[in-house]
Parts: structure tokens; C-alpha cells; sequence
């Protein structure tokens, strides 16, 4: 069999056999020839779905008899005349579409248009378009000044350090693994053919805006930025020129600067810390020192380990448990920040999995409340450590102390302690999970420039 066209498309039903090489180039040319104006449709379909927000025909990729007609069948048939005129030129194409009176529409809705043509099919106003993933990563990184402009060069890996300032069109995809974050914001499955992204709205997307590093840090970028010496209103200001391009109006001001004050107000956000230190029941006052050398999986007081010389010994914190050190003033402590505050259920289960150990001590100690349990558990045995209820004011911090009972031999122990509402059970926070968590207050400046991050006029073009 001879290499050539498709038969049921050539003249006449007979193709002109493909004589150059693999005829690859020959076959490009017969498919972009201006004798098939089905591929100079398709260009310019997709070319103004891009542009418009919506297609004129929904099916970008079917132009079949069974798919639904061309919204304006006019209008395709003279944008694709044009395009083969102008020698399939692309940008030639883009400009005569965005210098045009469709695309220099409003996009507000007026009574008017939405009588007569609700769904928009006559272009009376602009579509709103909702950004991709890649253009709301790389808006946010432009607005405060980190997004680095080269073109070109190796994929990064966007999973492993998700702050890299490239642009998002150079994150690599991992076509059997796709990162979580690509599927929340809508990302085309890399296996099949998608010629239109879905678009949903969802809680994770929302959540992801507001909890992610990412827009954390880059809050924080945005927010060093402003002048040091600046009145309230003027930091405002130049927030909502950089990220929204447009100056606030009046009531936007007032609203921004009661927030900022309602920020600076608020207790700091609940946290953990890992220290060493001890409780004395005659001043009811805990000494702390927060332990921050990290071997493996455990912090330690120091780099020496153990170290008897200090009492240290073999104190060490995990996520799940540790070892207290050689003396009751040398105990570990899990310090809890409260935030808020709020009644809280304490739950939790002190277990010392040595047989031969001889027992360590447990106490819960409220900066503000002094102690509020005390539990004993020996070697080979576990103990429920709970407290039903607990008033915890805010900015409280709580202490979960654990000491050796009768000498330091083979204390190792593992006690978690979660914190829960104490009406709903929900749980609030956790021992576990706030180990590594290394949380800091958010300045007001910063909180503001995340909320216009995650605020629909930036992520919608109008």
C-alpha cells in the first residue's frame, strides 16, 4: 500500500500518493492546505476559545455532524478565511481578535443583555475567565517580585520545593504520579487528549489558598515590601496596587484597616514547642529551654549525646514519645501555645514499654491554671492520661511534662497527647502532627496581601 492523504478527504476519492522521504511533511501540508478549511476552523476555534473564554464550537475537537453547530458559523467561516489569507499567520489572528469591538466589551451585566441574551451568545459583555493553575502560581509570584522571567532550560520539580521562582509552564509532570495539587486546581490529565480544561469550584482549592507555604511565603515577600514608615492607609493602598492593579475605593480602605487592626489583636495561633526543664510544686512554676538539635527522627538538648555530665543523659522528644533525662529537672515537655483558647478535651495514653524500667511521671501544668493532673506509669505498663475538661484561657500555653520516677534506667516512653473540643470531640490539635510543624505569628500585612491572593478578582480575568 501506497503512503498518501486519507482517501474520503482527497478530490474525487483519490489521494495524491506521498512520494518525499516518510511523507510526514507532505501529509502536514495536506492537512494545513487551504483547499481543508476543517483545519483552518479548528485553529481559529481554539484560538478564540483562548481568548474568549468560550468557543464557537464546544467541541474543540469534534467538528462532527453529531456534535452541536457553530454558535456564529459566519463568523468562523470568515476568522478561518482570513487566517489562510494571511498565510496561517497566528499573530495576525490574536490581534485582529483583541483589537476588536467583542473583546473590548465590559464584563458587567446590565438588564438589558441578560433579557434578551442571558447565556451571552451574542457577546454584548466580555466572559469572565477564571485562571489555570500555571497562570494564578505564576501571577502570585509576579506580584511579589519573585518570579523569575528566563524562558526555556531542565523542568523543576515542583513537588520537592514548590516556592522555585521558575514558571509553573517548566514544572515537571509526572504522568503516573500527578501531584495532588495539580488535580485540586483542575489539571488536564496528561494520558488522554483534553481539549478544554474542566473547571470546578471546591473547599480544597479554597483551603490550599489559605494553609499552603506557598502563599504564606509569598504574602510575606509582598508584605516586606512596604514602605516601613507608611501610614495604615497608605500600605493599603500600595497592597491593592500591586496585587489588584487598581487603587481601593474608599469602603475597601475602611474594611482593609479594620481587619489589620482585628489581626493585630488576635492571640497568636496555636503551637507547639519540644524543651527540657522540670516543675517545681512549691512555686508551681515550669522551667523550660527549647530543645532544637535535630539527630534523625529526635530532638536533644545538644550535640552531645547522651551527655550524664549535664543531667541531659538521654532526654530526647519524637513525635510519638521520647526519653526523659537523668533528674526531674532535666524532664522533656511538649509546650502548647493555646491560641484562642477555648474548653478542651485532653486525651491521650502514657505507655513505657521496658519492663525493666521503674516508672516515669506525667504532669499537665497550665502557665495560668498551675497543675492540672499528675499520672504514674511503671515499666511495661500503659496509663489513659486525660483530662475530661480543661478551661484553657487565650494565650495560655500548656505544659506536658515527663519525668523519670526513681532514676533514669530504660525511660523510654511514648505519650502523644491530642487535644480536642471538649463539647464536639473535633479534634484541634495534636502532639503528633505539631512536632514538625514550625509555625509563626503572620503579620496583619502579610494576612491581607494572602486574602487578595485568594480574592476572585484576581483570579478572574473581566
Amino acid at each position: 500500500m501506497t503512503r498518501h492523504y486519507l482517501e474520503i478527504l482527497a478530490p474525487d476519492g483519490k489521494p495524491t500518493e506521498f512520494k518525499r522521504g516518510s511523507g510526514r511533511l507532505e501529509l502536514a501540508e495536506a492537512i494545513a492546505n487551504a483547499n481543508n478549511p476543517l483545519t483552518a476552523r479548528v485553529m481559529v476555534n481554539r484560538v478564540w476559545d483562548q481568548i474568549f473564554g468560550q468557543p464557537l464550537v464546544e467541541t474543540p475537537s469534534d467538528f462532527g455532524v453529531r456534535t452541536a453547530a457553530p454558535s456564529h458559523p459566519a463568523l468562523l467561516d470568515g476568522l478561518a478565511a482570513r487566517f489562510i489569507a494571511d498565510q496561517w499567520s497566528t499573530k495576525k489572528l490574536i490581534r485582529s481578535l483583541v483589537t476588536s469591538a467583542a473583546f473590548r466589551q465590559a464584563s458587567e451585566t446590565h438588564k438589558a443583555g441578560l433579557t434578551k441574551d442571558p447565556e451571552n451568545r451574542l457577546l454584548w459583555r466580555m466572559n469572565r475567565r477564571r485562571a489555570d493553575f500555571e497562570t494564578m502560581r505564576d501571577s502570585i509570584l509576579a506580584v511579589s517580585g519573585q518570579l523569575e522571567p528566563k524562558l526555556g532550560g531542565q523542568p523543576f520539580d515542583l513537588v520537592a520545593n514548590f516556592a522555585t521562582p521558575r514558571r509553573t509552564l517548566y514544572a515537571m509532570i509526572d504522568r503516573q504520579n500527578l501531584p495532588a495539587v495539580f488535580r485540586t486546581f483542575d489539571f488536564a490529565n496528561p494520558d488522554y487528549h483534553v481539549a478544554r480544561r474542566n473547571q470546578t469550584t471546591t473547599p480544597q482549592q479554597a483551603l490550599w489558598m489559605l494553609n499552603h507555604p506557598f502563599t504564606r511565603q509569598q504574602a510575606d515577600k509582598l508584605a516586606e515590601q512596604l514602605a516601613p514608615a507608611a501610614t495604615d492607609e497608605a500600605k493599603v493602598r500600595q497592597l491593592y496596587r500591586t496585587v489588584l492593579g487598581r487603587d481601593p475605593k474608599s469602603a475597601e480602605i475602611k474594611q482593609a484597616l479594620t481587619y489589620v487592626t482585628e489581626v493585630r489583636l488576635a492571640p497568636a495561633p496555636a503551637n507547639w514547642l519540644s524543651g527540657i526543664g522540670g516543675y517545681d510544686p512549691k512555686t508551681k512554676k515550669v522551667t523550660f529551654t527549647e530543645m532544637k538539635v535535630l539527630k534523625k527522627e529526635a530532638l536533644t538538648p545538644t550535640d552531645k549525646y547522651p551527655d550524664a555530665a549535664s543531667g541531659n543523659g538521654h532526654a530526647t522528644l519524637t513525635a510519638k514519645g521520647g526519653h526523659p533525662g537523668n533528674d526531674a529537672q532535666h524532664a522533656v515537655i511538649r509546650r502548647w501555645s493555646a491560641g484562642g483558647g477555648g474548653e478542651f478535651r485532653i486525651d491521650g495514653e502514657l505507655k513505657v514499654p521496658t519492663p525493666q524500667s521503674q516508672g516515669v511521671r506525667a504532669r499537665i501544668v497550665s502557665a495560668q491554671r498551675g497543675l492540672l493532673g499528675e499520672w504514674t506509669c511503671l515499666g511495661g505498663a500503659a496509663v489513659p492520661v486525660v483530662l475530661e475538661k480543661a478551661l484553657i484561657a487565650p494565650g495560655d500555653t500548656v505544659d506536658f511534662i515527663l519525668d523519670d520516677l526513681n532514676g533514669p534506667n530504660s525511660d523510654s516512653f511514648s505519650w502523644a497527647p491530642v487535644i480536642k473540643d471538649a463539647r464536639t470531640g473535633e479534634v484541634i490539635d495534636a502532639a503528633a502532627g505539631g512536632f514538625s510543624r514550625k509555625g509563626s505569628p503572620q503579620s496583619p500585612w502579610s494576612s491581607l496581601a494572602q486574602v487578595l491572593f485568594a480574592s476572585n478578582e484576581f483570579n478572574f480575568a473581566e
